[in-house]
């Protein structure tokens, strides 16, 4: 029978109200996935999602609170900025892009976000101007081969944890500022 996952799978999910979700909740794999608009709101959850073959973007929702991407392994980019009420990111079995860059930015509310499966990633990674950030968790990050800057203009001030404790080696390029 037909199946959205099956359409999903090689054109993108272009979700801009909540009634969307439900059509993509059972999908493990998408081509790309772009979430925006202000009619979307609270959180984001998809459980079954583990693989976004090109780019995952969540840009210009002000009314998300939270994205929870619980199985999510790889994506080929990954965008979450410029959602002025999402509060929390977690992205817990997360562990690679595979073609692109990763940004959390501009995201005025930001308090969290946990990316402990890291582990030592090429490309980029942006995590700026979350003005409110106070936890940042990278458990595994070990050797970061890559560009890395986790910073904001007016300084990390709202900083509380910033958990690294297996770093060993940077291979590339980690600001903290």
């Amino acid at each position: 029978g037909f199946s959205y996952c099956d359409l999903f799978a090689v054109m993108t999910a272009t979700i801009v109200y909540n009634s969307d979700l439900a059509l993509i909740e059972p999908c493990v794999s998408l081509r790309s996935l772009a979430i925006s608009g202000p009619q979307i709101n609270g959180p984001i959850r998809l459980p079954n999602l583990r693989r976004v073959d090109a780019e995952l973007s969540i840009k210009n929702a002000p009314n998300i609170t939270e994205v929870d991407l619980p199985s999510l392994f790889t994506s080929g980019s990954v965008t979450i900025e410029s959602n002025a009420g999402l509060a929390v990111v977690r992205l817990p079995q997360f562990a690679t892009v595979l073609s692109g860059d990763f940004s959390v930015s501009y995201n005025q509310q930001l308090t969290g976000l946990d990316l402990p499966s890291v582990v030592s990633p090429p490309r980029t990674w942006r995590i700026v101007n979350n003005v409110r950030l106070q936890t940042l968790v990278l458990d595994s990050l070990t050797s970061p081969s890559g560009y890395w800057d986790i910073s904001n203009s007016n300084g990390l001030g709202a900083l509380i944890e910033l958990n690294l404790p297996n770093l060993v080696s940077v291979q590339g390029s980690f600001y903290i500022e």
